[in-house]
């Protein structure tokens, strides 16, 4: 997802851009009759790195001034991250509890977490969404923002969700 992004350099220089894709997972070990197996909680395993990753992203890159004297200002104002910050630790808490309600046995509450995770983030989402970029935001870093918000939504309604089996993952997704 490219947003009002150019090169002042016309060069790219250690920085790529990245592309979600549909991959199949890759399996972990091999059962006792050679074949390979796959944890049955992969997509919990990698969207509790997702949110990880995202949590670093919105305060590393989206929230401060790492471009120095190209901007002189970081990409999302400070009130906007307030705002990001604040509903974005609710949603994280409520992304784990979520996470966390999948585990074999699953927890009877594990659908009313998982419903009260997908109310916040659509909320979140929308914040997200309407965030105006603050300086010159000379490497992207709102587009990125944005791009990695829509990975997560995709990963958690089209990978995760569908992955939760009635009776919880056998395996623990820590």
């Amino acid at each position: 997802m490219n947003n009002d992004c150019f090169n002042p350099v016309k060069v790219t220089v250690g920085r790529g851009s990245a592309f979600a894709v549909g991959l199949e997972r890759s399996p972990r070990s091999q059962n006792n009759a050679g074949r390979w197996i796959w944890p049955d909680s992969t997509f919990a395993l990698l969207m509790r790195s997702l949110a990880r990753d995202y949590n670093d992203n919105l305060y590393t890159y989206t929230c401060q001034n790492l471009d120095g004297a190209v901007s002189g200002t970081p990409p999302v104002s400070p009130a906007q991250c307030d705002q990001l910050k604040f509903q974005w630790a609710n949603t994280l808490d409520k992304f784990n509890k979520c996470v966390d309600a999948t585990d074999k046995p699953k927890s009877s509450a594990g659908a009313n977490a998982c419903g009260s995770f997908e109310t916040q983030f659509e909320s979140y989402k929308t914040t997200v969404f309407a965030t105006i970029r603050f300086g010159s935001d000379p490497y992207n870093r709102v587009g990125e923002f944005f791009a990695r918000t829509n990975t997560f939504s995709y990963m958690y309604y089209q990978q995760f969700k569908p992955s939760i089996k009635n009776k919880g993952f056998t395996d623990p997704n820590f």
